[in-house]
Order: structure tokens, then sequence, then C-alpha cells
């Protein structure tokens, strides 16, 4: 492998696949997610998606152990999963 496959495969690694029936739950697990966490997440969901044209649903969720109200907000409105531990 070279050093881009390497960089590649780190900077796509997805936290958590949970499957649910034929659901997909792309997970992103992080302290404190900020903003920086949904650009994230929505990346790895399509990125997802584009690997795995046979799965149809694919949810992304951020798993986080603080609420910010922001980040709350911008989840709602994007259809992300936003879950506080």
């Amino acid at each position: 492998h070279t050093k881009d496959d390497w960089n590649y495969l780190r900077s796509w690694k997805i936290d958590v696949v949970a499957i649910q029936n034929h659901l997909r739950f792309i997970i992103e697990v992080r302290p404190r997610a900020g903003l920086g966490a949904i650009g994230e997440i929505l990346s790895k969901a399509s990125m997802y998606q584009e690997e795995h044209p046979e799965i149809s649903s694919v949810y992304p969720v951020i798993i986080t152990d603080e609420e910010r109200p922001n980040v709350r907000k911008l989840c709602a409105d994007r259809d992300i999963g936003y879950i506080i531990v």
C-alpha cells in the first residue's frame, strides 16, 4: 500500500456501522462534538452510500458527551441523529 492509500483509509474511518434490518447507521463517536462532527459524519455517510449502492437507507448519527445547542439544531435540520451519553 502507498502512503496515499493509508491516508485515504484513515481519513474515512467510520467509528461504528450499526445494522438494523435493511438500515445502516453510520455513527461518529466524539467527545464534545462540535460543528466539525457534522461535516465529518455527513462525509462518512455519503462515502459509505457511494461504496455500498445496494444499501438504500443510510442514516448518520453523532454520539457525544456534551450537548451543544447549535449542534443539536443543525443535526435536526439535516436529519442527523444526535445522542448525548
